[in-house]
């Protein structure tokens, strides 16, 4: 069985390019043939990275390395025009990208992931000043629902997904499986015997409070309105301290935020950090935010749950024991955020950790690929 995946492996490392790199890692560790095909130079450098033991192609959408329409109609009319000539069994894609390919005849079977839903979600979540960005994505609607409804399967993030995407896609039950986001367990303890980052290296104390958050700098992540709590935080907590690592379209805007704040001396914004250090900063770091303002995943709480950190989040409720490891808040609300962030302040993290833990076990990447490959071979008959 060869498998084919396919993504945006662009210059902001987001979750979705993460997420299917160490399901190819995991798919072929369990003696599956993967070749992953990517859009970029630096795409095929952060997998390698990650996962080195698969076959790995660019497919240069000849618009450098950002996100635009161009780019991924590009992507997607040289993806299918690669894959014609290709031997393999089938499809695992997202977004827009399959759209050109899903023309096709004798085309593989493809299993396609709604990831989100993003074209359908995103505009709600926009504020005015995106209205182009509204408008490509209500251009884009049609096109990611042929996707869904075209796909042979489609792989939901998990049962709270699955009416929407009947009811976006106008497709049965029966055509729609559950497939997690996932989590490295092993990789990241391994990291973690090794580490290279402390918090004196960063002007940390050991007394200090110090909250993380990694996301693309997107508005849909909602880390202004962690800024905004994080101002007030720091009203009741002079030790608080806020580390967010991430980049994107939003960089500039976080930036002036927080000096319009006077928070540079608190807040520790960090880009570019490469996989192999990342996790030294969930291990010295109190409590994960994720302040997502969409129903999307964010495979940095499972990740901080795998290094035992309590979690406030916006989303996936299904990660979170209310007042066990957590708490969940509504997105858009900093001092429903502060409350929260100040009871796990007060509260046992040590135990909190614990739960975490319990909790990321459940999603490990070994696991997840066991469920595609499940559903391949159902799918191949």
């Amino acid at each position: 069985m060869k498998i084919v995946i396919a993504c945006f492996g662009t210059s902001h490392y987001h979750g979705a390019a993460k997420y299917f790199y160490f399901l190819a890692k995991h798919l072929a560790r369990q003696g599956i043939e993967v070749e992953i095909i990517v859009d970029s130079d630096k795409g095929r450098e952060r997998l390698e990275k990650v996962c080195n033991n698969v076959k790995s192609t660019i497919i240069h959408p000849s618009t450098g390395d950002k996100i635009n329409i161009l780019g991924r109609s590009l992507y997607s009319m040289n993806l299918a025009r690669y894959l014609k000539n290709e031997s393999f069994d089938i499809l695992h894609t997202y977004a827009v990208i399959p759209y050109v390919y899903l023309h096709m005849k004798n085309r593989a079977p493809t299993v396609w992931q709604a990831l989100g839903n993003e074209a359908f979600n995103l505009p709600s979540v926009l504020k005015i000043r995106d209205v182009t960005k509204i408008f490509l994505h209500f251009l884009a609607q049609p096109v990611w629902r042929y996707c869904g409804t075209q796909a042979n399967i489609i792989a939901a993030e998990g049962n709270f997904q699955i009416e929407e995407i009947m009811k976006i896609y106008r497709v049965s039950q029966d055509k729609i499986f559950v497939l997690p986001i996932g989590v490295d367990s092993s990789l990241i303890k391994e990291r973690l015997k090794t580490r290279t980052i402390s918090r004196e290296e960063l002007g940390l104390s050991s007394s200090d409070f110090v909250m993380l958050s990694v996301n693309t700098l997107h508005t849909v992540k909602g880390i202004n309105y962690l800024v905004d709590a994080f101002y007030m935080v720091k009203q009741k907590l002079t030790n608080a301290k806020l580390i967010i690592i991430g980049s994107g379209p939003e960089e500039n805007r976080i930036y002036s935020q927080i000096r319009a704040c006077q928070l540079m001396d608190s807040i520790i914004p960090l880009k570019n950090v490469p996989e192999a250090a990342l996790y030294d900063y969930y291990a010295l770091s109190d409590l994960f935010v994720s302040p997502t303002l969409q129903k999307d995943f964010i495979m940095g709480i499972l990740e901080a749950e795998v290094c035992g950190l309590p979690v406030v989040s916006t989303g996936q409720a299904w990660l979170i024991k209310e007042g066990e490891n957590g708490y969940v808040i509504p997105p858009r609300d900093p001092p429903a955020m502060v409350e929260a962030i100040l009871k796990v302040y007060n509260g046992n993290r040590k135990v909190m950790g614990t739960v975490s833990r319990e909790i990321a076990k459940d999603y490990d990447f070994e696991a997840i690929a066991q469920i595609a490959i499940k559903q391949y071979q159902k799918l191949l008959g």
